[in-house]
């Protein structure tokens, strides 16, 4: 079973995209996958944006929050991982570009989120295909 990494855009949106990550998380374990997510590695860690007020201003991380400590954590476990799959509108965000960068630094496999029906297609640097 591979392993992979979710990663995508958390900063301006809503709740820190926490519902899109869990949705993923969710529908790619359906899939066989074992998954890791940063939603999953910040709740364990204390934080669950989901408990925020629905008018926090999402463009800014929470004071109670440490980014260097968060990259050096999911960048670690990104690289235990076998690939990672990147949400749509990953290429806004300058962390998931960051750890787009890292996976195929790692020669890691890359999944990316279709996102009218969530089909898995591979990247232009691997030879693998998904469809859900």
């Amino acid at each position: 079973m591979s392993k992979l990494y979710i990663a995508g855009p958390m900063r301006n949106v809503p709740y820190l995209g926490f519902h899109k990550f869990i949705t993923a998380k969710d529908w790619l374990i359906i899939e066989g996958y074992e998954v890791c997510s940063p939603v999953d590695l910040d709740i364990a860690a204390g934080f669950n944006a989901l408990d925020m007020p629905e008018d926090s201003d999402w463009s800014v991380i929470p004071a109670e929050l440490d980014l260097k400590e968060i990259m050096k954590r999911d960048i670690a476990a990104l690289l235990e991982c076998d690939g990672v799959y990147m949400l749509s509108g990953w290429s806004t965000s300058v962390g998931a570009r960051a750890e787009h960068a890292v996976s195929i630094w790692a020669k890691q496999f890359q999944m990316y989120e279709d996102k009218e029906s969530m089909i898995l297609t591979d990247s232009p640097s691997t030879d693998r295909s998904i469809r859900g």
